[in-house]
């Protein structure tokens, strides 16, 4: 349900010439043995803040509810069952890491057969699970499922991965 409530409402965002990108559970459920495995209590989706007023007529009109903001998202769910949040930061400026992905945006990259979904480099995406990780763990402990995520990406990438990047992003973000 969750998964065909999003592509639907990804879909509107191709419609409207939005650029969009699902992040961490979206994506990482495809590298699990079988995908119902990776559960999500929300789907975070990294867009532009410019098209936020758009984004919101496109989520009432699929049946969404506002239900929150912070400083880096705005929080949307649909029968109590269904959430979403609309990232136009990867982290919370009072994250140590924020600095590092605020220009992210600018590094996209083209995803699957969409004209307008983008995703994060294999390099990229993995030092954000890192960060993700971090922030959580920092702030109010972490579970498993970061654990396993980091370790089935590896487990996928680790021969492809520019090695040198990530030692250099990981030095930067005080993760290495």
């Amino acid at each position: 349900m969750q998964e065909d409530e999003l592509t639907s409402v990804m879909n509107s965002f191709e419609e409207n010439h939005i650029v969009y990108t699902p992040l961490k559970g979206w994506f990482m459920k495809k590298l699990y043995p079988f995908p119902y495995m990776r559960t999500m209590c929300d789907v975070d989706i990294l867009v532009n803040k410019s098209d936020l007023p758009i984004i919101s007529n496109i989520l009432k009109e699929h049946d969404f509810q506002y239900e929150s903001h912070t400083n880096n998202h705005d929080g949307y769910i649909k029968s109590d069952k269904i959430s979403v949040e609309m990232h136009w930061n990867l982290l919370p400026e009072d994250v140590p890491y924020h600095d590092y992905f605020s220009d992210i945006m600018s590094k996209l990259i083209d995803a699957d057969d969409k004209a307008y979904m983008k995703k994060l480099s294999k390099e990229d995406y993995y030092l954000h699970l890192i960060a993700h990780l971090a922030k959580h763990f920092d702030r109010s402990g972490t579970g498993i499922r970061s654990l396993v995520d980091i370790w089935l990406y590896n487990k996928k990438y680790r021969d492809t991965l520019d090695m040198n990047y990530l030692n250099l992003g990981l030095t930067e973000l005080g993760l290495s």
